[in-house]
């Protein structure tokens, strides 16, 4: 069968490893470093690209050799075509007589006769294949050659230390090379500069098959519809949303125009509220919003137990901009207290009114699980911690001690995150850190981790747990400095929590550094409670269960 190449990319690297012919033994450790396996101590890695220094260390047992092969082909043979890489390692590690040989085949292979497109691989060894996979119309498991493309380019450039062809470059010269193969086939055209390899297929397939698209196609390539529904349907599209269980004119135009939608949250709403309150969110709601991750334990909580009326207060909520999974928290405390026996009615109708409320239903839920808590850390030391400080900038900064369950839920509602699980947690102290007033919404999560002898800043996290801006580094030295301080005179004490509860007598508890671990001959370096709280850990996470991650 003839074989048609229409571009190729080849490329080779050569690398000597050397090492050095003795190693040192550690001054009083001769007996522990005996016991190790014997190790080569390396020098440094030589890269060529040409076999001569290759060859010439080949078989010099002293030295680790390694050749790495790439060759990448845009063909076509009888009525198959695609894109082909093959990948071959040979190295020999320092020490050893044998080679480890590898011979890896990827490939995307459209076939004109049965409209399908074939990706995969192939690995072998020397003398058998070890791995080989195929899968049919798989679009997010195409395989992309700019990644390797651009570390050989990389070091070639470094091993030869003169500029190379930008992989960008091969990478466009790929994709146009391909374009034009699929153009003189079937007279489709996939020319469009900000299509991937992924998208060029995926384009090819469905109007080979003759499916109507929409220009924002290539959002819908995870998602995997059988080609028989595609075939029946005529439209991918219609496709999509059958599979969703999405309908209405509505659904239809923003996925037929919006290539920036977020599909997946746009479904979940859907189902939520049903056609008649969705039609009532605006699409902008849908285009990259913050949601990067919706509890599904929320969404089975809430299953049939909406009614017309909550799904009024939450399309409110999303008309207000208030976080999606906040708002389905909201629903699902309402449905935990009804476990207590208490009815709750939800009131909020503006952002202002939720962020209330919310508080409010938390607290209540709060007290009748766990009970109330408050926190202290020595006598009027919370007022020294809480000195405004200024920026380099003249930027005024407030921190502020979370003391009680308040203070945490209310954190936890401004910056979207879970710091309100840290309310009992005996090693630590939480700090936000606010600008321009002790109220202000731009601000950081600031967890101090005490020890022994000093006190740690072991995580900063602005909203949504995104990192502090560099800006705020002199504060926050400032801040460490005043907490390192505090601590170290004795004014700043580990904490002390009373818990209150719904029915029952308050509890107090002392965060204290065990005595017992010393003698044992183990050191605790965190405090643990003096008498232990229900179900605590005593552990030292970062902020766990995250709502967005």
């Amino acid at each position: 069968m003839e074989r048609t190449t229409h571009y190729r990319f080849e490329s080779t690297l050569y690398k000597v490893k050397n090492y050095r012919d003795t190693n040192e033994v550690p001054v009083g450790d001769f007996i522990n470093y005996g016991l190790q396996k014997e190790k080569w101590s390396r020098k440094g890695i030589e890269t060529y690209i040409t076999e001569d220094k290759y060859l010439e260390h080949f078989a010099d047992i002293t030295k680790g050799v390694e050749m790495k092969h790439v060759l990448l082909v845009v063909e076509e043979i009888g009525d198959k075509l695609g894109m082909k890489m093959y990948v071959t390692s040979r190295k020999r590690k320092v020490g050893s007589k044998f080679f480890y040989v590898r011979k890896n085949l990827f490939y995307n292979t459209y076939n004109l006769r049965t409209k399908n497109l074939y990706t995969g691989f192939i690995s072998k060894s020397k003398k058998k294949t070890i791995q080989k996979k195929c899968r049919v119309n798989n679009f997010f498991d195409i395989f992309t050659p700019y990644p390797l493309i651009n570390d050989m380019i990389i070091e070639t450039q470094v091993s030869t230390g003169e500029p190379q062809i930008s992989a960008g470059t091969i990478y466009k010269n790929i994709l146009k090379s391909l374009s034009e193969l699929i153009y003189s086939k079937t007279g489709i055209n996939t020319f469009d500069t900000n299509l991937t390899v992924e998208n060029i297929f995926y384009k090819l397939f469905l109007l080979d098959n003759g499916i109507k698209i929409p220009n924002t196609f290539y959002m819908f390539k995870n998602d995997k519809i059988p080609k028989k529904i595609l075939k029946k349907d005529k439209n991918l599209v219609t496709s999509v949303m059958n599979l969703r269980g999405l309908y209405g004119s509505n659904v239809r135009k923003y996925l037929n125009q919006y290539d920036t939608i977020n599909i997946e949250y746009m479904t979940i709403v859907f189902d939520l509220l049903g056609i008649d309150f969705f039609n009532m969110v605006d699409v902008e709601n849908f285009i990259n919003p913050h949601v990067m991750y919706i509890h599904s334990n929320h969404l089975n909580t809430l299953n049939g137990v909406l009614n017309n009326r909550d799904k009024h207060k939450i399309l409110i909520g999303i008309k207000c901009d208030i976080d999606f999974n906040t708002i389905l928290e909201h629903f699902v405390f309402r449905e935990k207290l009804k476990k207590y026996n208490h009815k709750y009615t939800i009131k909020y109708f503006d952002k202002n009114s939720f962020t209330i409320e919310h508080y409010e239903i938390s607290e209540l839920l709060e007290s009748y699980k766990n009970g109330t808590i408050k926190r202290t850390y020595g006598l009027g030391v919370e007022d020294e911690i809480q000195d405004s400080i200024f920026s380099l900038t003249g930027v005024e900064f407030f921190p502020k001690v979370l003391k009680t369950t308040e203070d945490y839920n209310t954190e936890s509602m401004v910056q979207s995150n879970c710091v309100r699980t840290y309310t009992e947690k005996p090693n630590n102290i939480i700090v936000s850190l606010r600008v321009g007033s002790v109220t202000g919404t731009e601000r950081a999560t600031i967890e101090y981790q005490f020890r022994r002898n000093e006190i740690l800043r072991v995580q900063s996290r602005a909203k949504f747990n995104n990192d502090v801006p560099e800006t705020w580094n002199s504060v926050l030295e400032i801040l460490d400095y005043r907490m390192s301080s505090l601590y170290k005179k004795g004014k700043l004490t580990l904490p002390t929590l009373v818990k209150e509860y719904k029915l029952g007598n308050p509890s107090i508890h002392h965060a204290v550094f065990e005595r017992g671990d010393e003698i044992a001959g183990q050191i605790r370096i965190a405090p643990t409670w003096d008498i232990p709280l229900k179900d605590d850990d005593n552990s030292n996470n970062f902020f766990d269960d995250m709502l967005f991650q």
